[in-house]
Formats: C-alpha cells, structure tokens, sequence
C-alpha cells in the first residue's frame, strides 16, 4: 500500500513516489527510473548526467524479474530501495547537495568503470571518484591513484553519526585534510584539472564551512 513504498527499511521519503507506477504485478525499470531521477531534482535540485542515470538503471535491472526483462516486482523494487534510500536520505541533506551538484562526489557510477577511469590514469597521482557503495547501503568509496598504485578509502556514516547527518560530510570534508586522502587532486572525469580549481567546487567547501561551523571545523582552510 502507499504507506508501505513511502518507508523502506525505515527510512521515510519527504516525497513519496508516485503510487500510479505500482498499478501492475511489474513493474517497468524506466518507469521507477523516472520517478527517482524526478525525485533527485525535487530534493536536491540535482540532474544526473547520462552516464549516472545509465548506472541506475544498469543497478537497477539487476534486480529485473528474470522472465520479465527490464521489469520488477514489488521484492524486486524493495531490494533496490533498501538501497536507494539511504542514499535519498543523504541527497535531502544541504550539506551533500552541493557536493553532487559539483560532481565532486559522482555517486552514481559503478566500481568497475570508477576503476577502468583510473587504470587509464595511473600515472596521474591524485586522480580520484567518490561513489555509492553498492555492497554497503549510504556509504561511500574513494577510488584513488597513489604513487601509481589503485588504493580506496570506504567512508562510513554508522561511524561518523547518522543522528546528525553533517558528520557524515564532516568528515568526509576532513578527510582531504589526513592521510591517505589529502593529495586528491583530479576528480572524475577531468584527471587534469585540480577539483579546487573549480571555482564552484571550491565555493561549496566555503560555504558549507560558513553554515556547519562546529562539525566542519576541522577542514581547515579551503
């Protein structure tokens, strides 16, 4: 019913989706697709790139009923919201919206082609893409190039509070300050251009530290 695909595991959308998709036994990838991607601008005012919304519905299609290609049934669609969800929760979030709306965390793209993007740039120490755990539901994975060497960094919110939804981004800001982590450089897909040259990248660590003062202390100066 509607309020059983408002809430999924636990988790409740400010804006529920639309309940017409669920009309019939299953249900069409495309049409879930365009209710999250419709969703994603709503709460964040994002718009994924064509590659992102590729990944979703790749991700997606995985759960598919095997007789019934690109469809799913409502255990289909749990299963992948269980998923989503938590990632929803954190795009609602102000401190998170301007990190994917810089691209400088990718989120939606797989581990594979995160790290086929960075064996092609293996000489390029520094290059880095931030995405959605896909094996650990709302956390994070830093890919990144180390002395020519692939290497990654998981970001975990249970760790870093899910109470207060900015100390998850706290730290994650932090971490470009400490080892391993502090000479990310180049950020999918430009491996050479310096993400803090982007002049909105660098505006969105500024300010979000004016905004979140006390849980983006330890950043330091951007």
């Amino acid at each position: 019913d509607e309020k059983a695909l408002n809430k999924v595991e636990g988790v409740r959308f400010d804006v529920p989706l639309d309940p017409s998709i669920f009309d019939r036994t299953f249900i069409p990838t495309e049409s879930v697709l365009e209710n999250i991607l419709d969703k994603i601008v709503k709460v964040g005012n994002v718009r994924l790139l064509d590659d992102q919304k590729l990944f979703l519905k790749s991700y997606l299609d995985s759960f598919s009923d095997p007789g019934h290609a690109h469809c799913v049934d409502i255990h289909g669609f749990d299963h992948f919201m269980a998923w989503f969800a938590r990632i929803y929760k954190h795009i609602s979030n102000p401190a998170v919206v301007p990190l994917i709306q810089t691209r400088l965390l990718y989120g939606f793209i797989s581990k594979e082609n995160a790290v086929r993007w960075l064996t092609e740039n293996i000489h390029v120490d520094g290059a880095f893409v931030i995405r959605w755990s896909q094996s650990k539901a709302g956390s994070m994975v830093c890919h990144f190039v180390e002395n020519k060497e692939l290497k990654e960094f998981e970001i975990k919110p249970a760790k870093m509070g899910v109470v207060v939804h900015t100390r998850l981004f706290s730290n994650f800001y932090a971490a470009f300050k400490r080892k391993p982590l502090e000479s990310l450089k180049f950020c999918y897909p430009n491996a050479y251009q310096h993400f803090l040259s982007d002049p909105s990248i660098k505006e969105a660590f500024r300010s979000l530290k004016a905004k979140f003062p006390a849980t983006l202390s330890r950043v330091g100066s951007i």
